[in-house]
C-alpha cells in the first residue's frame, strides 16, 4: 500500500496499529456512527467524490421496463456477507473483487496514478462489468491487457491484516449472521412482475432494516419459514414499517436489482453495523451506497454491496473503540484512503504543513452477499427478543430493560385513537 505522499506503509506498521482490535465484551454503540436522520443530501462538496458513477446495465446504461401487473413486495434477509478472499499483501490485482467505482477513475499500472485514486490501483469487477473499462478476465495480469478496473476496495487487505493479529473479521461476520446477531432485512417493493432473469422494472423501492429472528433455534432462521421483526431503530416512526430510515430508489435490469447511487445530487448513506471491536458495536456510515443482487422471488445471488467511508468519520468511529491508540490508528487509516473527495480533490491525510487533514478522503470497500426469502412480521421490536436467536436468555426477560419489547403498529394506532393521541 502506498500513501498519497509515496511513503510505503509496511505490513508490520499496519499490524501494529490495528492489533488493538479484538472481539467480545459488552456491546455498545459508537458515537462515530450515523445519526437517526437516515439518507440525506451532502452538506458540502467535501463529503463525496467530485464525480459519481451512475448505475448502468453494463451496455446501454438505460432501463426499458417490461414489468406488468399489480405491484408486489419481496422480503429477504442477508444470510451471508463476505469479504473477498484476496489474502495477499500486497493484494492480487489479477482476480476480481466486489465493490464499485465510486469516483469515476480507472487506475491501473498502465494509467498514471495520482490524487484522484490516492496512489492506489483499482481492482476490476467480475460480476458488474460496468465498473470496468474494457474486457477483464480473472487470472490474467491485472485482468488482461484491455482491462482497466475501477473498483475501490481496501477491505480484503484490511481483513487479512487484522487476521494476522488474531481478529478474523471474515469469521466474525459469519458468526454474527449465523447467530442472529446481525440480521439485515431487504424489502423490495413496487415490483410489477416476477423477479427473474428477464424482468426489467425501472422504478422499485428498496428498504433496508436491521432485524431480529423470531425463532429460538438459530439453525432454522434461514430455512424460509422463520419470520423476522424489524428493530424500531431502523424506523423514523417506531412501529410503522413504511417509515424506513434507509429507503432508496432502485431498478431491476435483466433480473438484477440495483440501488442507484448519488442520484440527483443525493448521497445514499447507510449505517453499517460491524461486529464488536473492544466491546463497541461500531456503526460506519457508508456513503454512496450501491447494492446489486440477482433476484428470484425466494432468494438472491451474486450480491454486491459497497460504497466508501469518509476518512474523518471512520477515524472517529474506530478511535472510540481504542482511544489510547487514536493517533496511530488515524495514521494507518489515512494510509489506505483510495478515494479523493472535495473540491479541489484531496486524499486527506498528512498535509505539507504537517497538519492532519481528515475532512477529505474516502476508503472504498465492498462485500459479497446472498439472501433468502423471509416473512417480515408486522410487529416491530426494541432489540432482540429474549429467548430468540440472537437475544438474551429467556430468563432475562422482564428485568426492566426495553430489550425485546414488541411494538405492534395496529395496537399503537388504536390506542392513540382512543386516547386522542
Amino acid at each position: 500500500m502506498i500513501s498519497r505522499t509515496g511513503t510505503r506503509l509496511t505490513t508490520i506498521g499496519l499490524v501494529t496499529a490495528l492489533s488493538v482490535a479484538g472481539c467480545g465484551g459488552t456491546s455498545t454503540t459508537g458515537t462515530g456512527g450515523a445519526s437517526d436522520a437516515g439518507p440525506g443530501t451532502d452538506a458540502a462538496s467535501t463529503d463525496r467524490p467530485a464525480t459519481d458513477v451512475p448505475a448502468t446495465d453494463g451496455s446501454t446504461g438505460t432501463c426499458t421496463s417490461n414489468a406488468t401487473g399489480a405491484a408486489m413486495s419481496f422480503d429477504y434477509v442477508i444470510n451471508s456477507l463476505t469479504i473477498d478472499p484476496n489474502t495477499g499483501l500486497p493484494p492480487d490485482f489479477n482476480v476480481p473483487t466486489t465493490g464499485f467505482n465510486v469516483d469515476g477513475d480507472f487506475s491501473s499500472p498502465t494509467f498514471v496514478m495520482g490524487v484522484p485514486d490516492c496512489n492506489h490501483q483499482d481492482y476490476f469487477s467480475g460480476i458488474d462489468p460496468d465498473q470496468n473499462q474494457g474486457t477483464c478476465v480473472s487470472g490474467m495480469t491485472n485482468g488482461g491487457p484491455n482491462c482497466h478496473g475501477g473498483v475501490g476496495n481496501q477491505l480484503p487487505s484490511l481483513a487479512t491484516t487484522l487476521a494476522a493479529v488474531g481478529t478474523d473479521i471474515r469469521a466474525n461476520l459469519s458468526s454474527q449472521i449465523a447467530g442472529g446477531k446481525l440480521a439485515l432485512l431487504v424489502r423490495v417493493s413496487n415490483v410489477n412482475g416476477t423477479p427473474g432473469p428477464t424482468l426489467n422494472d425501472c422504478d422499485v423501492t428498496v428498504n433496508i432494516f436491521v432485524g431480529h429472528p423470531l425463532a429460538a433455534d438459530c439453525s432454522t432462521i434461514f430455512n424460509g419459514s422463520t419470520s423476522f421483526a424489524v428493530d424500531n431503530n431502523s424506523l423514523n416512526t417506531p412501529g410503522d414499517l413504511t417509515t424506513a430510515k434507509y429507503s432508496f430508489h432502485g431498478q431491476i435490469i435483466n433480473g438484477r436489482l440495483r440501488i442507484l447511487a448519488g442520484t440527483m445530487g443525493m448521497d445514499n448513506v447507510f449505517a453499517l453495523p460491524l461486529p464488536p471491536i473492544m466491546g463497541h458495536v461500531i456503526m460506519l456510515n457508508v456513503h454512496q451506497l450501491q447494492v446489486r443482487l440477482s433476484m428470484t422471488p425466494t432468494a438472491g445471488a451474486s450480491g454486491n454491496l459497497g460504497g466508501y467511508l469518509l476518512l474523518g468519520e471512520t477515524i472517529a468511529a474506530v478511535s472510540e473503540a481504542a482511544p489510547t491508540y487514536a493517533m496511530l490508528v488515524g495514521t494507518v487509516i489515512a494510509g489506505i484512503v483510495d478515494v479523493a473527495t472535495g473540491s479541489p480533490l484531496s486524499c486527506g491525510g498528512q498535509t505539507d504543513a504537517g497538519v492532519p487533514d481528515t475532512t477529505h478522503g474516502g476508503i472504498g470497500f465492498g462485500f459479497g452477499f446472498t439472501t433468502v426469502g423471509v416473512t417480515i412480521a408486522p410487529m416491530t421490536v426494541n432489540g432482540a427478543p429474549a429467548g430468540d436467536c440472537g437475544g438474551s436468555p429467556a430468563s432475562d426477560a422482564g428485568t426492566g430493560t426495553d430489550s425485546g419489547t414488541a411494538t405492534d403498529a395496529a395496537t399503537d394506532a388504536a390506542t392513540d385513537a382512543a386516547t386522542g393521541g
